[in-house]
């Protein structure tokens, strides 16, 4: 027999590879905290080209001076990720006005003082805390017969204190009720003043009333 050699035939086939990356975006503050809900611009083809753009953010401003080198460009094989920062605005205090309100005469030993604080204020393009002081000199020895359960009595000073969260504005219309009897009182008037201090991180608001009540001639107020 004779031999036989059969020579193969080998046959290949090309597949082909898509490259495809992702770009994510980020809003962080200037301390690296993410401060909004970041944009996925989603998976595509690389050499695909994409755009970014920057959010307003309420009590926020986008620092121009690190703005993001890759905010534009193409994808690549992987991930992309474009930072934008900010820094956090100081808030403006638009409206700050603190009043006592009390009663124009004393006239009688038992007689008790009774008034009320009012503070109306604003806070607008910030976000965080502000907290409110009321700080309330009594010109005399006092005994406190009532109080907000936010003040506090101490050397002849009643000091009220209360925090809120702003989210971008914030409108404030607060008031404290107080009651208190005065001994030792030496002239025919009651001056009595009252200052606010509004405090946010990096700003600050002040404010002063007084109030003045007659005492009646001849009588005595404890």
């Amino acid at each position: 027999l004779d031999d036989k050699v059969t020579e193969g035939k080998e046959d290949s086939a090309s597949t082909r590879v898509e490259i495809k990356g992702t770009v994510n975006v980020y809003f962080k503050d200037n301390n690296d905290n993410e401060i909004a809900t970041k944009v996925a611009l989603g998976e595509k083809l690389a050499g695909t080209s994409y755009t970014t753009t920057a959010k307003n953010i309420t009590g926020y401003t986008l620092d121009e001076t690190k703005l993001p080198s890759n905010a534009n460009g193409n994808y690549i094989e992987g991930n992309i990720d474009v930072v934008y920062y900010y820094t956090k605005n100081d808030g403006d205090i638009t409206e700050n006005e603190v009043t006592k309100i009390g009663p124009d005469y004393v006239s009688s030993i038992s007689d008790t003082f009774d008034y009320t604080l009012t503070y109306k204020g604003k806070v607008e393009n910030y976000v965080g805390k502000a907290t409110l002081t009321l700080t309330d000199r009594l010109p005399y020895d006092a005994t406190i017969v009532d109080i907000d359960d936010r003040c506090e009595f101490n050397n002849n000073t009643i000091t009220c204190t209360t925090t809120y969260v702003v989210d971008g504005t914030k409108e404030i219309d607060e008031s404290f009720n107080i009651s208190v009897k005065y001994s030792n009182i030496v002239s025919d008037k009651i001056v009595n003043s009252v200052s606010s201090n509004l405090v946010l991180e990096n700003n600050s608001a002040t404010d002063e009333d007084e109030i003045e009540t007659e005492v009646y001639k001849g009588t005595v107020v404890a």
